[in-house]
C-alpha cells in the first residue's frame, strides 16, 4: 500500500474513534436514566476536539463544551452530564491502567508487573464503587438534589449493569483503534515496531498531551513523540515524518473539522454560555426551557 493509503486508513480510524466516544457517552447517559440524540453527542465531541486543541486546559475546555452543548440541545441537567463524563473517564482510566500494565510487562520483571496490576485493580474498583461520592459532589455544585429512587437505580446500573460492561467494552475498542492507528501511521513511513513499543507510543502520546500546558500540547507532544521514537531506535527523519502525519490528523485535521462543526451548529450560543458560566456556580445553571 502507498503511504497515502495508510494515511487514509489512519484518518478513518481517528474519526471512527470519535463516533465510538459519542456511543460510549450515550451508553453512560442511559445508565443515568437520560438519553440524548446520538448526532448531538457526535457533534459535541467534534467541537470538544477543536476546543481542546486551542485551549491550554488539558481537555477541561472540551469537556465543558460537551456539557453545555448537550444541555442546550437535549435539556439534560448539567449536573448529570458532568457526572456522566466523570464516570466515562473512570472507565477509560481502567482500560488505560490495564494497557499500561501490559506495556510495563514488556520492560520489567513479572514481580513489578503484578504489583502495578494490583494497584491498578484496586484503583479501578474504587473508581466504580464510589460513584455515590461523585453524585454527592455534583449535587453540592449544582445545588440540585437527585431523587433517592433515581440515585439507587443509577448506582445499580453503573456498578454491575450493562452500562459498566458497555462503557468498558467501548473504551477497550477505542484504545485498540488508537494503537492500530499508530501502527498504520508508522507503516506509512516504513517503520516497524513491536506491539509493545506501539502501545507504549499510544499511551505516552496521551499522557504527554494531558500534562502539556500549551494549547493541544502544541510543541510539547511533538517533542515528546520524537524523543520516544528515537529512543526506540527510529531515525530522526522517520520519526519526524510520523509526527507530521499523527499531528496532522489529530491536531490539524481534528481542529479544522471541529471548528467547522462548532461554527455551523451553534458555536456562538455555546461560546455565550461558556462566558456566562465562567464561575463554577454558573456552570451548573441549566439552560432555560
Amino acid at each position: 500500500m502507498e503511504p497515502a493509503g495508510y494515511i487514509g486508513v489512519a484518518i478513518l480510524l481517528y474519526f471512527g474513534s470519535t463516533l465510538l466516544y459519542a456511543l460510549r457517552w450515550k451508553t453512560v447517559l442511559q445508565g443515568f436514566h437520560r438519553d440524548a440524540k446520538y448526532s448531538n453527542l457526535v457533534l459535541s465531541t467534534l467541537s470538544a476536539i477543536f476546543v481542546n486543541n486551542v485551549t491550554p486546559m488539558a481537555r477541561a475546555g472540551g469537556e465543558a463544551v460537551r456539557v453545555i452543548w448537550v444541555n442546550i440541545k437535549d435539556r439534560i441537567p448539567k449536573s448529570l452530564l458532568t457526572a456522566s463524563i466523570l464516570y466515562e473517564r473512570a472507565t477509560e482510566a481502567i482500560v488505560v491502567a490495564v494497557l499500561a500494565v501490559l506495556v510495563l510487562a514488556g520492560y520489567t520483571n513479572a514481580g513489578t508487573t503484578f504489583i502495578v496490576l494490583g494497584i491498578a485493580a484496586i484503583a479501578s474498583v474504587a473508581l466504580i464503587t464510589r460513584m455515590d461520592l461523585v453524585l454527592r459532589v455534583v449535587e453540592r455544585l449544582s445545588k440540585e438534589k437527585i431523587p433517592k429512587d433515581m440515585e439507587t437505580a443509577i448506582l445499580k446500573k453503573l456498578r454491575i449493569g450493562k452500562t459498566l460492561a458497555g462503557a468498558l467494552a467501548i473504551s477497550t475498542i477505542i484504545w485498540l483503534m488508537d494503537i492500530l492507528r499508530i501502527a498504520v501511521e508508522l507503516a506509512a513511513v516504513g517503520v516497524k515496531l513491536t506491539l509493545t513499543q506501539i502501545a507504549t507510543v499510544s499511551v505516552l502520546n496521551v499522557l504527554i498531551g494531558l500534562a502539556a500546558i500549551t494549547p493541544g500540547g502544541l510543541g510539547i507532544v511533538e517533542g515528546g513523540l520524537l524523543g520516544i521514537l528515537t529512543g526506540m531506535g527510529v531515525t530522526l527523519e522517520d520519526a519526524a515524518k510520523f509526527v507530521a502525519i499523527e499531528r496532522g490528523i489529530s491536531y490539524v485535521l481534528g481542529s479544522v473539522v471541529g471548528a467547522i462543526v462548532t461554527g455551523l451548529y451553534g458555536g456562538k450560543e455555546i461560546w455565550k454560555h461558556l462566558r456566562l458560566d465562567s464561575q463554577l456556580t454558573g456552570f451548573f445553571r441549566d439552560s432555560e426551557e
